[in-house]
């Protein structure tokens, strides 16, 4: 597990719009964002990330709704 350290920066106009554990991931190429994997690149329009409230090594169930299973 890997938690963030109060540097961790996270933007939502980036290139993932959307992710899903059944459907995948919607990725919309228009929005790449040049150079972000670089060490000079200014994410001062990005906002800080929040901790998980978890210790390491206890999971917490998620508070999301589920989609019902289809018939087999």
């Amino acid at each position: 597990m890997t938690r963030p350290d109060g540097s961790w920066k996270a933007t939502d106009n980036g290139p993932y719009r959307a992710d899903d554990i059944y459907d995948g991931q919607t990725y919309d190429a228009r929005k790449e964002l040049p150079g972000w994997t670089s060490s000079r690149f200014d994410d001062s329009d990005w906002s800080g990330t929040n901790g998980s409230p978890s210790r390491p090594g206890t999971r917490t169930p998620s508070t999301s709704p589920t989609r019902p299973k289809p018939p087999v």
